[in-house]
């Protein structure tokens, strides 16, 4: 199963997450946040610091990572997509949120989430871990992955 990094940078002051619109590949028009593959002999922090750089432009410290759980993602009939995708929240960076060849950067309000344009399964576990919970979880998408046929989350954690 592939590994892969997701970071959502937040910004507790304004009460906001950095969200990049997929301009192009698998997930092209969705907003997300930002990771991807590792590279061979990578760790998945180390990664997920060079993801966040490559696709916004935005320095984040290693140690400013919070781990917030992890999500294997499964499409039916698709074993072949199958990702298990390690999940951090960065609420420190420096830099200033750039477009990139593969991701347009956009602030949104943490209560005003664009679910319509995210990944179907975001609403259903996203929400809680900006409240501090982590998440360990399986989503089961349709084969065009438009819609979640199965889920299971645990949360563990205090809300902030």
């Amino acid at each position: 199963m592939e590994v892969k990094t997701l970071v959502f940078v937040v910004d507790v002051d304004h009460r906001q997450v950095l969200l990049g619109l997929k301009k192009r590949g698998f997930g092209r028009g969705k907003w997300n946040g930002f990771g991807g593959k590792l590279n061979p002999g990578e760790s998945t922090v180390k990664a997920a610091v060079r993801e966040v750089f490559e696709e916004s432009s935005l320095v984040v410290a290693l140690e400013s990572l919070v781990p917030a759980g992890e999500v294997v993602f499964l499409t039916k009939d698709r074993p072949e997509f199958a990702t298990r995708v390690e999940v951090f929240v960065a609420f420190a960076w420096t830099g200033t949120p750039t477009e990139s060849e593969e991701m347009v950067p956009q602030w949104f309000p943490l209560d005003r989430l664009p679910f319509e344009s995210m990944w179907p399964a975001d609403p259903l576990w996203l929400p809680l871990i900006f409240e501090g919970q982590t998440v360990s979880g399986t989503v089961v998408f349709s084969k065009d992955d438009n819609s979640v046929l199965d889920y299971s989350f645990d949360f563990e954690g205090p809300s902030r």
